[in-house]
């Protein structure tokens, strides 16, 4: 799951990256584009994001959870989190989890960096 999602951020980037040298525009233009009818790239990519990060959170979840709305899923898993914190029971932190340590898949050095001076 950690991986598709990966995927999916890069891709994302790619083809944002892509647009931008192709017809240079501010990013609020950029963004402004799925809203237009008729194929999108962009849209495209950002949905297929969408739809790995949904995947990723719902992921052996039980059913009552992963039948959920985005924002009551959130709280429900929030609320989880917060029932293990308060019986010391460890939890997961933000981030990848430990087994994903040293895995190239979930590493780039696809970053913004500030130009040149």
């Amino acid at each position: 799951m950690a991986a598709a999602v990966a995927a999916a951020a890069l891709n994302l980037r790619r083809v944002r990256a892509e647009i931008r040298e192709a017809t240079p525009m501010s990013l609020r233009d950029l963004y402004r584009t799925p809203e237009l009818p008729g194929e999108n790239r962009l849209r495209d990519a950002q949905a297929a994001l969408d739809t790995a990060v949904s995947e990723a959170y719902r992921y052996g979840l039980p059913r009552d959870l992963r039948d959920l709305e985005p924002l009551a899923l959130l709280l429900a898993l929030n609320q989880k989190s917060a029932a293990a914190e308060g019986e010391g029971r460890a939890i997961a932190g933000p981030g990848l989890p430990a087994c994903c340590d040293g895995d190239g898949r979930f590493c780039s050095d696809d970053c913004l960096r500030m130009p040149a001076a």
